[in-house]
Order: structure tokens, then sequence, then C-alpha cells
């Protein structure tokens, strides 16, 4: 007879069976269930699949990324941006044909991809959810349906997941195949854009980095060798096949090192309480991962380490700037890694240590209380700031992707849109037919920044490496366009306009390149807000430079103005960063410094921004210029000695060295000499 012990241990073995399959089988509906819902939220969230071009400041380097590109010009050499070669895929905009169509495809898979690469992180980290998971994944997906996030973003995102997933499985096959897909999508990043190089290369080093300690065999250190060649071998193939010579890579890297360094120039100051919201939330990452370290978590130690990189990274990118769209861009990002690194320490099982369950809870109510207020800053702002409603929109958006297919299948459609757009724009512009009649097929560059104007009238663009005025932010970039306008073959003409950003002075934002195109270009015609110069071929407007007068001034102190009548009359202004403000241009920006002029006539101007580093160059000081027919007389040599003195104010006078070192000099022109 079987003893009644056995017969319970049989039933309860087939219990435990039989629960144990139903389990798994309830799991793996579970899955199935999840990967439906994140195809359908990235159908839903899709990115509209064309943008127009059209006239402004952001959608003249967007032209202009294209055009350079499709002219065969050098990026390090002959462009020097914020963005790359490849930085025509950062928006599908109809200008060029072939790029849209490439810029598009882009799009499409870097949206899948950061879907798919979320739903496997959300599959690995929330095992110890049970009921929550579902609830949870959801919640993620309509939390990425609502937040618009840039493709650039996007790529940062999935990046930072892949690279932790390279080192989570334990399949050799499948870290190697992670991992050539991130090395590819890593040159991707450094070609588009330069602070996507940055964030992007860290993370797949500090990736390698983690897969080399936890694997510890030489057939890790070939997978590595393997990764990073095919990174290299990619970013060359790149070069070549978008005609950018490979030889200039350095150039690139070493010319998008001044635009990020000097980054800091573009500061302005914001809100308070929004800045050290968010220092809070980086405090929260850190915190994390200090625990993770303590506990040695393989987990989430490595996540919570490349978060925090890139929490930091959009910090300074946000919070330099700090007006409304960079600081709630840093905030969108910063929400979608709370989203990520929530159940990975709520999948953390409590312990027997009763101190360590309480700081473990503590941890996980400060991150949903972070989560939470975060969402209530969040989201009224991307409706007041974004407005999202063509991307949630569904039935605009398929009409959008019907005319994308159009544009696909017949290229006569969008070559009709290109042409209305670049009607649209020069009526903006209002410019008349006869703006152009001298330039004609001649080169011709633009200041301070409406290519799409160029672009629009089929013009020959020449332009300046950084061709933006506003981006030639250190004395090494403003040194690189001035050398334009000096070397044997300058553009014949310049469409010249009197604006800036910042509440800048607009003769002040590129002193070197002003004072070549004073010395070498005449005024010959004006329409508008532009005038047009063309360059002198004979001879050269500045004759003669002489030393005027050098002399030690202090901040808040007037500096007066020497009479020169002789020509144009220019002055070094040597104002250095302390060692505090230095350390805080590094980890987050100093502060403003001002400019104001005193007048002639006992009149004051008003307060602009002073960027101390182009100021070095040697900025205008004959006359004080208000508007563009200012502009126009100045070329025109009706010179008027209007300025008396100058007074420079820091908003905190402990970022600066008090004293400064000024040194007048002048140009003699023709006229006067």
């Amino acid at each position: 007879m079987i003893s009644m012990e056995k017969l319970f241990s049989n039933h309860l073995f087939h219990y435990n069976v039989n629960n144990r399959i139903k389990i798994e089988k309830d799991f793996n509906y579970g899955r199935y269930i999840n990967l439906i819902c994140y195809v359908i939220g990235s159908i839903v969230s899709l990115p509209l699949p064309f943008w127009y071009a059209k006239a402004g400041v952001d959608e003249s380097w967007l032209i202009g990324l294209h055009w350079a590109l499709k002219k065969g010009l050098l990026f390090g050499k002959q462009i020097v941006f914020t963005y790359g070669p490849l930085g025509f895929l950062g928006r599908p905009t109809l200008i060029d044909y072939d790029l849209w169509k490439i810029s598009l495809a882009f799009m499409i898979f870097c949206h899948i991809l950061f879907f798919l690469s979320m739903y496997v992180f959300m599959e690995n980290v929330t095992s110890n959810l049970n009921r929550f998971k579902s609830v949870y994944n959801l919640f993620v997906i309509i939390s990425l349906i609502i937040i618009p996030l840039g493709l650039g973003h996007k790529i940062v995102l999935t990046i930072l997941l892949l690279s932790f997933m390279a080192i989570s499985i334990n399949s050799k096959v499948r870290t190697l195949i992670i991992y050539f897909i991130l090395a590819f999508i890593v040159s991707i990043a450094s070609l588009l854009k330069f602070n996507l190089a940055v964030i992007s290369l860290s993370l797949l080093i500090m990736s390698l980095c983690f897969f080399l300690i936890f694997k510890r065999n030489i057939k890790s250190v070939i997978i590595v060798i393997y990764v990073i060649s095919f990174f290299l071998l990619s970013t060359f193939v790149l070069m070549v096949v978008y005609s950018q010579d490979p030889n200039l890579l350095l150039d690139y890297v070493n010319s998008s090192l001044y635009i990020v360094i000097g980054y800091v120039t573009m500061g302005l100051p914001g809100s308070i309480w929004r800045l050290w919201f968010a220092i809070i939330i980086i405090i929260g990452i850190f915190t994390v991962m200090i625990y993770a370290f303590i506990i040695k978590d393989r987990k989430m130690f490595p996540f919570t380490i490349m978060s925090l990189m890139v929490s930091v990274t959009y910090f300074k990118h946000g919070f330099v700037r700090q007006d409304i769209g960079h600081e709630y861009i840093y905030y969108l990002i910063m929400y979608v890694i709370l989203i990520m690194v929530i159940p990975i320490i709520f999948n953390k099982r409590n312990s027997r240590n009763k101190l360590d369950n309480k700081i473990l809870l503590g941890m996980k109510c400060y991150l949903l209380i972070i989560l939470v207020v975060s969402g209530i800053v969040l989201f009224p702002k991307i409706i007041a700031v974004y407005k999202p409603g063509a991307e949630l929109n569904l039935l605009e958006k398929k009409s959008s992707y019907e005319k994308a297919i159009l544009f696909l299948n017949n290229k006569t459609f969008f070559d009709d849109v290109i042409i209305k757009s670049k009607e649209n724009i020069i009526r903006e512009y209002k410019a008349s037919p006869e703006m152009f009649d001298a330039i004609r097929n001649d080169s011709v560059d633009i200041i301070p920044w409406d290519i799409a104007l160029v672009w629009a009238k089929d013009l020959n663009w020449s332009p300046r490496p950084i061709f933006q005025s506003y981006n030639a932010y250190t004395k090494e970039l403003d040194s690189m366009n001035a050398k334009h306008f000096e070397e044997n073959n300058p553009p014949k003409f310049i469409i010249f306009s009197y604006k800036t950003l910042d509440r800048r002075y607009p003769i002040f934002d590129e002193p070197n390149t002003f004072r070549n195109v004073l010395c070498n270009y005449e005024h010959i015609d004006s329409y508008n807000e532009f005038i047009i110069l063309q360059y002198d071929q004979t001879a050269s407007n500045c004759t003669r430079y002489e030393e005027i007068k050098s002399l030690n001034a202090k901040i808040g102190e007037p500096i007066n103005i020497p009479n020169f009548k002789n020509g144009y009359l220019f002055a070094h202004i040597d104002l250095d960063y302390s060692y505090y403000g230095k350390l805080k241009n590094t980890i987050y920006k100093s502060s403003p410094a001002y400019i104001k002029f005193e007048l002639t006539d006992g009149n004051y101007s008003k307060k602009y921004r002073f960027i101390p580093d182009t100021a070095a160059n040697g900025i205008f000081v004959s006359k004080y210029v208000r508007n563009i027919r200012d502009v126009e007389a100045l070329f025109n040599s009706q010179l008027e000695n209007n300025i008396r003195s100058v007074k420079i104010t820091v908003e905190n006078p402990t970022d600066y060295d008090i004293g400064m070192r000024v040194e007048f000099f002048g140009m003699y022109t023709n006229s006067t000499n």
C-alpha cells in the first residue's frame, strides 16, 4: 500500500509542477502582450515623415547642413558646426530628395529600435514585479507616446539601453551582435552631432570596460577589439560614402571641441527652482549608483553610472542656455531615465538586514516622488511649449505618411513642394528680384545666418566655416571665419543684416571677421533689412595698422575711448575668468558679462551681452551701430566717432579677474590715409 506521506508528496509534486507550468505560460503570454503593446506604441508615436523648409535661424542651419554636404564641402575644415556631415539625419526636411529619403528611413529605424530596446530592457528588469509588470509597461508605453523625444535623444537612450544589455546577457553571439549594432549606431551619432559623439562614445567605452571586468577572459578582449575595429571601420566608410576626407577626422574633432568648449558663452540666467530641481534628480540617480556599488549589484551599478553620465551631460546642455526649450529637453531625458531606473531598484528583493531594507525603501520613495513631481512639472509644459498635436493626431499623421509615400513614388511632387517652399521663404524675407541682380552666379555668403534665403534664390553659396555668426563664440572660431574673407578666393558678395541672439551686440559676434569684411568689402545696394556688399578687388580699404593706446581697467569702471579720426578704431579686451569661474564653466557655467556704451551726446546705450573670448580679437569701437542703416553708412565711409566710453559689468564678480587689459589699435582707410 502507498503510505499517506508518499501520496501527499506525489500530489504536492504534481501540484507544484502544474502550477509552475501555468505561471510560465502566463509569463510568456504577458511577454507577448507587452511586445504587441510596444509595437503598437511605436506605430502610434511614429514621428512626422517630413518637415517643410522655412525661413529662420534653425531652419537656415538645417538647410546649410544639407547644402554643404551636397556641395561636397569638408566638415572640420570648410564647415565647422555643432552638427557633422550626417547632421541632415537630424530631421527629415524637404530640402534634397535623396537626403530626405535617407533621413526618413534612419528616423523610422531609430524610432522602432528605441521601442524594441525599451521592451527588451523592461522584460529584463521587471521580472520580480509580478502583477504590476504589465501595468508598469503600459505606463512606460503611454509616457513614450506622449513625450516628444527628438531623434538625437532617442539615439542616446537607445545606446544607453544597448550598452546595458550587452553586458547583461550570457550569450556570446548575442553580445557580439548587440555590440556590432551599437558600434554602427555610435559611428553614425559621432558624425551626426559632436555632443552625441561624446555621449555615445562614452557609453560604448563604459560598456566595454564593464564587459571586460565581468568576463575576465581572452575571448572578451578579442570581442572588444572586434567592436572597436568595427566602429572605426564604420566611421571611415561613412565618411567616404558622404564625400568626406577621413584624413580630416582629427580636424573635425578638434574644431568641434572649440564649439563644445565655447558653448558656455551661450549661457543665460534662468529659473533657480528649476535648476535645483534638476540637481535633485541627478542626486537621486547618484544615490542609487552609490547604493548599487556598496551592495555590488552587477545590473544596477553599470546602468546607474551610465545613466548618471547621460544625466550630467544633458544637465550641462540644458542649463547652460537655460531657456524653456533646453531646460525641458533635460527634463524629458531625465523622466525617461527615471522610468528605467525605478524598476531596477523595485526589482531588488528585501534582505534580512532591516537597515538595508529601510535604505532601499527610502530610495524607492525618493525616486517615485521625483517621477511624480517631474510629470506634474513636465506634461503641462510639453503641451504649452511643444504643442504635440500633429505628433499625436493619428489622422493628420496618416495624411502625412500618405503624402510621403506619394513623394517616394513620384519625385515631381517633391520638386513642386520645394518650389513652393522657396517662394514662401522669399516672400517671408520680402526679398525683391532686383536684390539679386548684381549677384547672379557669383559666389556669395550671408551674415549673420539666413542661409534659407540664399538657398531659395539658388545662389552660389560660399560659406564661412562657422556659417552662422552667433556660433563663432570663441576667438579660434572667429579667426577661422575671418580667414574666409582674406584668402585667395573670398566670396564676391555678402548679404548682410543687423541682428543677433541672446541680447548681444551684433557687431561683436565675430570681431575679427567683421574687421576683415569692413576692410575688404564695399556697399553697393540696400533692400529692406539687408545690404549688399561687394569684394573690392583693387585694394583693401584698410591700408595701415597702428597701435593707439594700452591701459589696465577694472570691471565696472568706464573705459574711455581714444579719439581716432583717421580710420577704424578697435580694442583688444582681455577679460579673464577667475579660477572659480573656470571651475564653474567646467561643471556648469559662469555668470554673464555685459557691456554698455556712453555716447558723446551724453546718452547711454542699452546693456548688451559681452563675450570675453571673442573680445580678445579686437572689437569695433569707432561708432555705436544701432541698426542696418548705421552699418550701411559705415561701409560708405560715413564715420561718426560717437562713443565716449564703454563699461563692462558682470553679475557675479567672483567669476572673473577684477582687472582687464585693453589695447586700442587703429586701421587707416583709403579715405583718411
